[in-house]
Protein backbone atom coordinates (compact mmCIF):
# COMPACT_ATOMS: atom_id res chain seq x y z
CA UNK A 1 0.00 0.00 0.00
CA UNK A 2 1.55 3.26 -1.27
CA UNK A 3 1.36 6.47 1.08
CA UNK A 4 -1.14 7.89 -1.23
CA UNK A 5 -3.81 5.06 -0.79
CA UNK A 6 -3.22 5.77 2.78
CA UNK A 7 -4.04 8.89 2.86
CA UNK A 8 -7.30 8.18 1.33
CA UNK A 9 -8.73 6.25 4.19
CA UNK A 10 -11.35 8.20 5.85
CA UNK A 11 -10.55 6.61 9.68
CA UNK A 12 -6.75 6.09 11.01
CA UNK A 13 -6.40 3.93 13.94
CA UNK A 14 -2.76 4.30 15.83
CA UNK A 15 -1.10 1.86 17.84
CA UNK A 16 0.82 4.01 20.53
CA UNK A 17 3.86 1.96 22.25
CA UNK A 18 6.18 1.39 19.08
CA UNK A 19 4.39 3.53 16.85
CA UNK A 20 3.76 6.68 18.11
CA UNK A 21 6.72 6.69 20.78
CA UNK A 22 9.37 4.25 21.49
CA UNK A 23 9.01 3.23 24.46
CA UNK A 24 10.71 -0.33 24.12
CA UNK A 25 13.22 0.99 26.84
CA UNK A 26 10.81 2.12 29.16
CA UNK A 27 9.07 -0.66 28.97
CA UNK A 28 11.50 -3.28 29.14
CA UNK A 29 13.01 -1.62 32.56
CA UNK A 30 9.40 -1.77 34.03
CA UNK A 31 8.99 -5.89 33.34
CA UNK A 32 12.42 -6.27 34.52
CA UNK A 33 11.70 -4.37 37.95
CA UNK A 34 8.13 -5.96 38.66
CA UNK A 35 9.88 -9.23 38.14
CA UNK A 36 13.01 -8.78 39.59
CA UNK A 37 12.45 -11.29 42.56
CA UNK A 38 11.23 -13.90 40.50
CA UNK A 39 12.23 -14.04 37.08
CA UNK A 40 15.54 -12.43 35.04
CA UNK A 41 15.74 -14.29 32.30
CA UNK A 42 13.57 -13.15 29.48
CA UNK A 43 12.99 -11.46 25.63
CA UNK A 44 11.15 -8.81 26.09
CA UNK A 45 10.58 -8.32 21.94
CA UNK A 46 8.31 -11.54 22.87
CA UNK A 47 6.10 -9.08 24.70
CA UNK A 48 5.62 -6.33 22.46
CA UNK A 49 2.21 -5.56 21.69
CA UNK A 50 0.59 -7.53 24.30
CA UNK A 51 -1.12 -6.31 27.36
CA UNK A 52 0.31 -5.90 30.57
CA UNK A 53 -1.74 -8.96 32.30
CA UNK A 54 -1.36 -11.08 29.14
CA UNK A 55 2.44 -10.68 28.40
CA UNK A 56 3.32 -11.73 32.69
CA UNK A 57 0.79 -14.41 32.25
CA UNK A 58 2.45 -15.35 28.93
CA UNK A 59 6.10 -15.63 30.81
CA UNK A 60 4.70 -17.02 34.22
CA UNK A 61 3.46 -20.17 31.45
CA UNK A 62 6.59 -20.31 29.55
CA UNK A 63 8.64 -20.23 32.37
CA UNK A 64 6.53 -22.54 34.33
CA UNK A 65 6.61 -20.34 37.40
CA UNK A 66 3.27 -20.89 39.57
CA UNK A 67 2.43 -17.70 41.83
CA UNK A 68 -1.26 -16.47 43.35
CA UNK A 69 -3.48 -14.22 41.67
CA UNK A 70 -2.78 -11.77 44.58
CA UNK A 71 1.13 -11.67 43.52
CA UNK A 72 0.64 -11.84 40.34
CA UNK A 73 -1.79 -8.88 40.46
CA UNK A 74 0.91 -6.54 42.15
CA UNK A 75 3.70 -7.89 39.66
CA UNK A 76 1.47 -5.90 37.23
CA UNK A 77 0.47 -3.17 39.52
CA UNK A 78 4.66 -2.54 39.95
CA UNK A 79 5.11 -3.05 36.28
CA UNK A 80 2.33 -0.36 35.54
CA UNK A 81 3.89 2.10 38.55
CA UNK A 82 7.32 1.86 37.17
CA UNK A 83 6.18 2.70 33.67
CA UNK A 84 3.91 5.42 34.68
CA UNK A 85 7.02 7.19 36.93
CA UNK A 86 9.08 6.89 34.25
CA UNK A 87 7.34 7.23 31.17
CA UNK A 88 8.00 11.33 30.79
CA UNK A 89 11.80 10.55 30.60
CA UNK A 90 11.79 7.22 28.55
CA UNK A 91 9.52 7.25 25.80
CA UNK A 92 10.62 9.49 22.90
CA UNK A 93 8.08 10.26 20.00
CA UNK A 94 8.40 9.04 16.32
CA UNK A 95 8.08 12.73 14.65
CA UNK A 96 7.97 11.74 11.90
CA UNK A 97 4.28 9.77 12.53
CA UNK A 98 3.44 12.52 14.75
CA UNK A 99 3.37 15.63 12.36
CA UNK A 100 0.99 13.17 9.75
CA UNK A 101 -1.19 12.33 12.65
CA UNK A 102 -1.45 16.75 13.04
CA UNK A 103 -1.62 16.83 9.74
CA UNK A 104 -4.39 14.43 9.45
CA UNK A 105 -6.59 16.30 12.53
CA UNK A 106 -7.18 19.66 9.75
CA UNK A 107 -9.17 17.39 7.72
CA UNK A 108 -12.83 17.35 8.97
CA UNK A 109 -14.03 14.07 6.93
CA UNK A 110 -11.32 12.16 8.84
CA UNK A 111 -11.10 10.29 12.53
CA UNK A 112 -8.64 9.39 14.34
CA UNK A 113 -7.87 6.83 17.31
CA UNK A 114 -5.96 5.40 19.13
CA UNK A 115 -6.10 1.68 20.10
CA UNK A 116 -3.42 0.10 22.75
CA UNK A 117 -2.79 -2.53 25.04
CA UNK A 118 -1.29 -0.25 27.80
CA UNK A 119 -3.47 0.53 30.59
CA UNK A 120 -5.34 4.38 30.43
CA UNK A 121 -2.95 5.72 33.61
CA UNK A 122 0.75 4.58 31.82
CA UNK A 123 -0.40 6.04 28.19
CA UNK A 124 -2.20 9.18 29.64
CA UNK A 125 1.33 9.79 31.93
CA UNK A 126 3.37 10.19 28.60
CA UNK A 127 0.09 11.37 26.00
CA UNK A 128 -0.35 13.81 27.79
CA UNK A 129 3.40 15.70 28.40
CA UNK A 130 4.23 14.62 25.06
CA UNK A 131 0.76 17.15 23.78
CA UNK A 132 -0.81 14.73 21.96
CA UNK A 133 -3.53 13.89 23.89
CA UNK A 134 -6.25 15.97 21.53
CA UNK A 135 -4.84 14.39 18.96
CA UNK A 136 -7.44 11.87 18.91
CA UNK A 137 -11.60 11.76 18.62
CA UNK A 138 -11.99 8.36 20.38
CA UNK A 139 -9.31 5.57 22.87
CA UNK A 140 -9.49 2.35 23.18
CA UNK A 141 -7.17 1.19 26.23
CA UNK A 142 -6.62 -2.12 27.72
CA UNK A 143 -9.24 -1.95 30.23
CA UNK A 144 -11.46 -0.85 27.66
CA UNK A 145 -11.36 -4.54 25.80
CA UNK A 146 -11.93 -8.55 27.32
CA UNK A 147 -9.36 -9.21 24.96
CA UNK A 148 -6.30 -6.96 23.68
CA UNK A 149 -4.08 -7.66 20.72
CA UNK A 150 -4.14 -9.79 18.44
CA UNK A 151 -7.63 -10.11 19.40
CA UNK A 152 -9.80 -7.64 16.44
CA UNK A 153 -11.93 -6.24 20.00
CA UNK A 154 -10.63 -2.94 20.12
CA UNK A 155 -10.81 -2.36 16.08
CA UNK A 156 -14.41 -3.66 15.87
CA UNK A 157 -14.97 -1.12 19.24
CA UNK A 158 -13.59 1.48 17.12
CA UNK A 159 -15.22 0.89 13.77
CA UNK A 160 -18.73 0.67 15.67
CA UNK A 161 -18.37 3.93 17.50
CA UNK A 162 -17.91 5.83 14.07
CA UNK A 163 -20.38 3.44 11.98
CA UNK A 164 -17.91 3.30 9.40
CA UNK A 165 -17.14 1.01 6.69
CA UNK A 166 -14.25 -1.23 7.54
CA UNK A 167 -12.99 -0.31 4.10
CA UNK A 168 -12.37 2.89 4.99
CA UNK A 169 -10.02 2.28 7.86
CA UNK A 170 -6.16 1.60 8.03
CA UNK A 171 -4.47 0.99 11.09
CA UNK A 172 -0.99 1.68 12.20
CA UNK A 173 1.07 -0.86 13.92
CA UNK A 174 4.40 -1.68 14.46
CA UNK A 175 4.27 -5.74 16.05
CA UNK A 176 3.21 -8.55 14.91
CA UNK A 177 0.48 -8.56 17.33
CA UNK A 178 -1.21 -5.68 16.08
CA UNK A 179 -0.88 -6.85 12.31
CA UNK A 180 -2.99 -9.64 13.22
CA UNK A 181 -5.39 -7.81 15.24
CA UNK A 182 -5.71 -5.95 11.26
CA UNK A 183 -5.74 -9.11 9.86
CA UNK A 184 -8.64 -10.51 11.88
CA UNK A 185 -10.79 -7.48 11.80
CA UNK A 186 -10.59 -7.26 8.06
CA UNK A 187 -8.94 -4.07 7.79
CA UNK A 188 -6.27 -2.59 6.00
CA UNK A 189 -3.07 -1.47 8.71
CA UNK A 190 0.46 -0.82 7.56
CA UNK A 191 3.77 -1.28 9.28
CA UNK A 192 5.22 1.98 10.57
CA UNK A 193 8.61 0.73 10.48
CA UNK A 194 8.80 0.87 6.93
CA UNK A 195 6.15 3.77 6.09
CA UNK A 196 7.05 6.39 8.69
CA UNK A 197 10.38 5.66 10.28
CA UNK A 198 11.36 8.36 12.56
CA UNK A 199 13.39 11.18 11.22
CA UNK A 200 15.47 11.77 13.97
CA UNK A 201 16.68 7.65 14.15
Amino acid sequence: MTLSEISKKSLFIFDYDGTLVHSDELHNKAFRYALREILNDFDYEKLKGLSTDAAISSLLKRNQIYISDKRKNQIIADKQKYAKANASKLIKINTKLQIFLKSLRHKKEIKTALFTCGSRNTVNASLIPLGMEDLFDYRVYAEDVIECKPSPEGIYKIISYFSIDPKNVIVLEDAENGFESARRANVDYVDVTKYFKNIND
